[in-house]
């Protein structure tokens, strides 16, 4: 592990825009890094060429075999803000939960070792006093190489289908004090649970900013359907949701119906016709429930999504942790 010496960084609130500090750093950057010496160096850059300059940048590396270990102790010899620890670890997620251990930022952020912040305005242009109530602050990625803008504001119901990236997100680090840090039981899957975890407490507040925060390129673990992904989405909402195995299994279809919607809505009313006009008449309507908005409630969709479908009905209720 490299020890550094944090003095000398810049600790005004003029300078992080987000009202009084707590440390002398503001924002804390968690890399998880294997074998990854083909982009290490452009991630790495991205971060040092930012003009915001209250920032550290924690390079957690599993054992690599290939020069990722040497390429990030260059940087930390460059930059003391830069620090590198290089271990055996349990996954992605295991890296990160040492990297919140480890952050002394007020907010953490995490940048995977293939992806690279937009450009060097843009920790100066989110990180700023009126973004600082609030506890998950969030903006867009580029996806690298569609070169589309994904994926705007999120509430409950979109959150359900898909993922905000974690390449977008900035979290108060106290927020995981409150909540915990990520559950290894998901390795795919486990910074999609921790939203859900985040969005369902009502006491988290949320803040969409509509600037783009990354590069986030294509083909993750978490990106992308691979074997395992889909047991462990359901996995994931069933145990969030407390919901029984036949439930998971009407929850799985309803949810494809909304993803493919997203993607094509013709081909959805053809397909399903009057039966997901319904469907969709109860998302729409949940969407735009105020109740539903303000205690982001899931029961009550549900069971309306499930009277939609036809009325089944277990009798198994819905728990909320």
């Amino acid at each position: 592990m490299r020890q550094v010496n944090t003095k000398g960084m810049a600790t005004s609130a003029e300078l992080c825009g987000c009202g009084p500090l707590q440390t002398d750093t503001v924002l804390t950057v968690i890399t998880p890094t294997r074998n990854a010496q083909e982009t290490l160096e452009r991630c790495l850059r991205s971060v040092s060429n930012q003009d915001f300059a209250s920032w550290e940048h924690w390079i957690l590396d599993a054992l690599s075999s290939d020069r990722t270990v040497e390429i990030a102790q260059h940087a930390a010899a460059r930059d003391l803000r830069v620090r590198v620890i290089s271990e055996q670890d349990e996954g992605i997620y295991d890296a990160m939960n040492k990297g919140i251990q480890l952050a002394k930022g007020n907010w953490v952020y995490f940048l995977g070792a293939d992806d690279e912040l937009f450009d060097a305005e843009v920790l100066a242009k989110i990180l700023i006093e009126e973004n600082a109530n609030c506890d998950v602050l969030y903006g867009n990625v580029l996806r690298v190489p569609r070169q589309d803008i994904y994926d705007g504001p999120f509430d409950l119901g979109k959150l359900l289908t898909r993922n905000i990236c974690h390449q977008a997100i900035f979290y108060r680090r106290e927020l995981f004090k409150r909540l915990g840090g990520f559950d290894l039981r998901f390795p795919i899957l486990a910074d999609w649970e921790f939203n859900l975890r985040c969005m369902l407490d009502p006491t988290v507040r949320f803040r969409h900013v509509d600037e783009v925060v990354a590069r986030f390129r294509l083909g993750g673990a978490s990106s992308r359907p691979e074997p395992g992904w889909h047991e462990e989405r359901m996995a994931m909402l069933g145990r969030r949701f407390g919901l029984a195995e036949q439930d998971q299994a009407l929850l799985s279809s309803v949810l494809d119906h909304l993803v493919r919607r997203t993607v094509s809505a013709e081909e959805i009313a053809e397909s399903l016709g009057r039966h997901h006009a319904s469907l969709q008449r109860v998302h729409a309507d949940l969407v735009a429930s105020p109740a539903y908005r303000l205690l982001r409630a899931v029961k009550w969709p549900i069971d309306a999504i499930r009277g939609a479908l036809g009325g089944r009905n277990t009798g198994n209720g819905l728990h909320v942790p």
